[in-house]
């Protein structure tokens, strides 16, 4: 993986955060945002660079009981 994160320019800690993040498990913005302390803007930010990399995708959608949509993301490689 470090070669294609190198390639991809994300070299940054918590793009591959989130990538290990969502190896097993598909998690939402929100849990990704407050698991590793980072605002969720900077998360949506990096979550959107990942997927027009190929290298997060979205698992699933669901409703809350308000209507509004949750995506659940999926890392798409094996993190380090």
């Amino acid at each position: 993986m470090e070669i294609l994160v190198e390639v991809k320019g994300l070299r940054d800690e918590t793009s591959l955060a989130i990538l290990r993040e969502t190896y097993e498990y598909p998690h939402s913005e929100e849990y990704l945002s407050r698991k590793l302390d980072i605002p969720l803007s900077s998360c949506r930010k990096k979550i959107k660079t990942l997927l027009s990399l190929g290298l997060l995708g979205e698992e699933m959608r669901v409703y809350n009981v308000k209507g509004e949509c949750i995506s659940f993301y999926r890392s798409k490689v094996r993190p380090q």
